[in-house]
């Protein structure tokens, strides 16, 4: 932190640290996530739809972040359950939108949001991955916010 008197600290702006690491200020933070996330509603997406054709892999393995989108033919039908958050499948992308393309758009959104916010904002999940990390989550309103966003990139 280069000048501590700069900062408008208060109950709702804080400093962020992931361990020691120094991660931001949460305001400037947050603004920053408009560049991976949108509340717009761009379409009606219906998640844990064993008929959906982007799948999504929800939450870290034990050795190394794997949260990502995919084809959701590739995840079969009988894993997806209401009860589950790990995997599911959505449906609702507009016809017009090339699927590889989204999955694309989508998988370079999350990654540059794990990078550019180190997790914090994402849930931990059953302790600790291989590399000492917390094992993380991703939850349907961040997915739809993520979905949305490559929507408007399209």
């Amino acid at each position: 932190i280069k000048n501590k008197e700069d900062l408008e600290l208060s109950n709702d702006n804080f400093l962020l640290y992931k361990m020691d690491e120094y991660i931001g200020e949460y305001k400037k933070i947050v603004k920053k996530l408009n560049n991976y996330l949108s509340d717009e509603e761009k379409t009606m997406w219906k998640f844990n739809d064993v008929n959906g054709n982007i799948g999504i892999k929800c939450v870290d393995d034990t050795k190394k972040p794997t949260i990502y989108f995919l084809e959701g033919v590739k995840i079969e039908k009988s894993k997806i359950k209401v009860s589950s958050r790990a995997l599911t499948r959505v449906s609702g992308l507009p016809k017009n939108i090339k699927r590889e393309k989204f999955i694309d758009k989508c998988n370079n959104l999350i990654t540059e949001y794990r990078k550019n916010t180190k997790d914090v904002f994402l849930t931990s999940f059953k302790g600790l991955r291989a590399d000492n990390s917390y094992r993380r989550r991703l939850d349907f309103k961040t997915a739809r916010q993520i979905m949305n966003k490559a929507l408007e990139a399209m």
